[in-house]
């Protein structure tokens, strides 16, 4: 008997077109069996992976009856889910595995409380980080110098922050009013003044 699946004891009633005859075997009791596997466990995307370990992802199952996941790991697409490829069971649907190295591929399969094993899904592999090919680490690259680097930054700094439009400011300011037309509030209007120079002129001495 499979834990925790106890006994229920049964007996069966036969009826007739009388209902006063009737036949009632006599009791006795078991179990039910649970021999249907779990569905197959889902990828929502390809294991990634980093210079230290893989991180292995996949959907939960909705057994009420789920225990464990089996998760496996080949070096082909093609491998074997069994006892010589299997590498963790554990209740989560996620783990962090630092083995591995070169080509390497994933399966899982889910495990109901009866021992029960559903079909394994198929084989993903580990991918790299993002824009970095299986097999080869991550690296940090310098470019080389450009023309006046620094003119560029100020220049892009200008037009994002200000909206400068090719190194010119195009916005309107506020034109400003001379200082000598400026007037303190409450205080009268100052009054233009233009004063005029006259030339005054001499005659020449008479001559006698």
């Amino acid at each position: 008997m499979a834990s925790g699946n106890p006994y229920t004891a049964f007996f069966v009633t036969a009826l007739t077109s009388n209902p006063n005859v009737f036949y009632q075997s006599s009791v006795d009791s078991g179990y039910s069996v649970d021999n249907i596997p779990t569905r197959p466990a889902e990828w929502p995307s390809a294991p990634r992976r980093t210079r230290k370990a893989s991180r292995v992802h996949w959907f939960s199952n909705h057994e009420t009856d789920l225990d464990v996941y089996r998760v496996y790991r080949g070096s082909t697409p093609g491998f074997i889910a069994g006892p010589a490829t299997l590498i963790a069971v554990i209740p989560d649907n996620q783990m962090m595995d630092a083995g591995g190295g070169g080509s390497t591929y994933y399966k899982v399969a889910a495990l109901d409380r009866h021992g029960n094993e559903g079909p394994a899904t198929s084989a993903a592999a580990a991918s790299g980080a993002v824009g970095v090919p299986n097999g080869v680490s991550p690296a940090l690259a310098l470019h080389g110098a450009n023309a006046q680097p620094v003119a560029r930054r100020r220049a892009q700094r200008v037009v994002h922050a200000t909206g400068r439009i090719g190194g010119e400011d195009r916005r309107r300011r506020p034109r400003r009013t001379p200082r000598r037309h400026r007037a303190s509030v409450g205080s009268p209007a100052p009054v233009r003044t233009r004063s005029r120079s006259r030339a005054v002129g001499r005659w020449p001495t008479a001559c006698t």
